[in-house]
């Protein structure tokens, strides 16, 4: 008597969570000689080990990824040690396990040492691969909060499990199950906003060893990898694509020992990628080549792209297959071997190119002046060179001694391109068997027959009439004909 009215209150409470014969329903008590369903329940909860409550948030952890992830090439749930996540060569999503929480403003939380070791090592041996990893770590806070109600769950679950066994009536059979229910989806609902801290290996100074960094990756999306990936694109933690001016500031600036040398392979392109957290983080290699060729249409290439090439002679000096930029227009398959050319190497041997080919245009020029004239040209200089073969006996058969090819223009091919075959053609058949050592015998002839129903006009006739007889065609004539 006289005690403070809000005591009674708080006693009566303390009695109905403690006690477990003990209800109430409003303002009403009474003891019953059935157990209180949230007491048994609560004992349950309390029976239940770490692991168990660990495992339980595994499994849940498990049913937040995608079955195909966007951003990652894998997410790996809760390793049991740095020695599990191999390496490899895509960005991976790390799950830490429960037990490896992060408290933000705390520098040695658990979460934050096993991140570290993960980036570090791969079990006891250096990681080679360390910019391929991210890891996403519970709160330490919420992480209690989760644990909590999982421990509710696992406790109404048992007595779902012995609705026979404790002998209940139909209501509260009904209530245990409804109660399971309730807690099954707080779990669910708490899971996904525990999971919040993506950690991520940074190195502002490519000369110093690589730190962490913490990134907030909450949101109301409840697939982990979906979000992370949203956020840590958002924060250029991580690149889905990337442009070949960036690749080149990348060269300029991170990478300029090896850029110094004039030539790069998409191979160790990528390595540097995969290794050096002081590079960009990209997805996985198609990200880099994606987008490689495009540096083709780069205006400014010079200063923001570079060249592409299959490979290079060191004998020469010379990079095979060199595409140039602005004046090719199209590259081969993207392979290991590729390699990035510094532009100044590229254009000086493109100039090389040039105008070697301009010389030789020049001898051809000049050589096709003297025939038409019947001049003779210069005498070849004295040298070694092939021994002139035998002439074979009359009536011995020689293997591969004739050749005969024909070619036919298309009636509907582009009246511009076939100056450019015909040149080809005797640059790259004509040539090669006129050149041959002790060729007894080439004739080449060329036959054109066209037509047309209104007759060719007058320009037409003289301006070809003229051209075909200043190359000295053998016949030359415009005739009649009857439809």
């Amino acid at each position: 008597p006289g005690d403070t009215v809000g005591n009674f209150g708080s006693s009566l409470q303390m009695l109905g969570d403690r006690a477990t014969y003990l209800f109430s329903e409003g303002e009403r008590y009474w003891f019953d000689t059935q157990p209180s369903l949230n007491r048994l329940a609560a004992e349950r909860a309390s029976q239940m080990t770490q692991p168990d409550v660990d495992a339980e948030i595994v499994a849940r952890l498990e049913r937040t990824v995608s079955k195909r992830p966007v951003a990652f090439v894998e997410v790996l749930v809760a390793p049991d040690s740095t020695g599990d996540v191999i390496e490899a060569e895509g960005v991976r999503l790390v799950l830490l396990h429960p037990r490896y929480s992060v408290t933000p403003k705390a520098k040695d939380s658990p979460g934050l040492a096993w991140a570290r070791d993960l980036f570090g090592m791969r079990g006891s041996s250096a990681r080679d691969r360390r910019n391929t990893l991210v890891a996403l770590a519970p709160d330490t806070q919420r992480l209690a909060e989760l644990e909590s109600a999982v421990r509710s769950f696992l406790g109404w679950k048992d007595l779902a499990s012995r609705i026979e066994e404790l002998d209940l009536t139909p209501a509260r059979a009904t209530q245990v199950r409804r109660r399971q229910d309730e807690t099954n989806a707080v779990v669910d609902q708490r899971v996904p906003t525990t999971w919040v801290h993506a950690v991520v290996p940074v190195q502002p100074d490519g000369s110093q060893p690589f730190d962490i960094t913490l990134v907030k990756a909450d949101g109301d999306e409840k697939r982990l990898d979906v979000r992370t990936g949203a956020r840590l694109v958002k924060d250029d933690h991580l690149r889905m694509e990337c442009a070949p001016s960036v690749i080149r500031l990348d060269l300029d600036l991170r990478l300029n020992k090896v850029w110094n040398e004039g030539r790069v392979s998409v191979a160790d392109l990528w390595g540097y990628y995969t290794r050096y957290p002081y590079l960009p983080r990209l997805r996985d290699r198609s990200v880099l080549e994606a987008r490689l060729t495009d540096v083709l249409t780069e205006v400014a290439f010079v200063e923001r792209g570079f060249a592409l090439a299959s490979g290079y002679d060191s004998t020469s000096g010379n990079f095979l297959n060199l595409t140039v930029p602005l004046e090719d227009s199209s590259f081969g398959p993207v392979l290991d071997t590729t390699l990035l050319v510094r532009p100044d190497l590229a254009l000086t041997q493109r100039r090389r190119e040039r105008d070697a080919a301009e010389a030789e245009q020049r001898r051809r020029d000049e050589d096709e002046r003297r025939r038409l004239e019947g001049t003779p040209g210069p005498e070849p200089e004295p040298g070694p060179g092939p021994q002139p073969t035998k002439p074979a006996s009359p009536g011995t058969t020689v293997s591969n001694g004739r050749y005969e090819g024909r070619w036919e223009l298309d009636s509907d091919a582009d009246p511009q391109t076939i100056g450019s075959r015909l040149r080809a053609i005797g640059d790259e058949v004509v040539r090669h068997l006129a050149a041959v050592e002790g060729l007894d015998l080439i004739e080449v002839s060329i036959e054109i027959n066209a037509e047309t129903s209104s007759g060719f006009d007058d320009k037409v006739r003289r301006t070809v009439s003229e051209n075909a007889r200043s190359l000295g065609f053998d016949g030359s004539d415009f005739t009649d004909v009857d439809l």
